[in-house]
């Protein structure tokens, strides 16, 4: 069926394809993150950390497809925990935006500046927490080399944005 266009002729639309099959899921994932997610990431009886958990971290991840990938990313890692029926199809997602969000950083995130420290610093941080959330496919010794890596990457951030 051809979209209703008489009040909306004038409007480009892009094509149909992939991107309109997972919105739903996004929702989802949004939703998840706003519900249930954020209370896993500080003290239940911190009304401040639930509130940057809450309210901050959306506002950056709006302000910045990178950490909204990120943030979507680590709530269907966070939601395949809840839900093993779905795990498998979950897990995926959160790999498939977790891959999106490290290109878009590489293409958008090199530079620092006053305008992208805050979605830098979510961004680092949404990664660390989801390299720990995903089981290494590595040794051990690798795995924990890797994280190391990941820290020192968070640090040369924090150094460029925030210092």
């Amino acid at each position: 069926m051809a979209p209703f266009t008489v009040l909306t002729e004038l409007i480009d639309r892009p094509s149909p394809g992939k991107h309109d099959e997972n919105w739903m899921l996004d929702l989802e994932l949004m939703h998840h993150y706003l519900s249930h997610t954020r209370y896993i990431l500080t003290e239940h009886d911190n009304v401040d950390g639930l509130r940057i958990w809450q309210e901050e971290m959306p506002k950056v991840a709006f302000s910045s497809h990178y950490c909204m990938h990120a943030l979507l990313g680590f709530s269907a890692l966070h939601k395949a925990t809840l839900q093993p029926s779905q795990a498998r199809v979950l897990r995926t997602c959160a790999v498939d935006h977790l891959d999106k969000a490290l290109v878009l950083y590489r293409e958008h995130g090199q530079t620092s500046t006053a305008e992208n420290a805050n979605a830098k610093f979510v961004f680092t941080w949404l990664v660390a927490l989801f390299a720990y959330a995903i089981p290494p496919s590595v040794p051990p010794i690798d795995a924990i080399t890797e994280l190391f890596l990941l820290v020192k990457g968070i640090d040369t951030v924090l150094g460029e944005t925030w210092f």
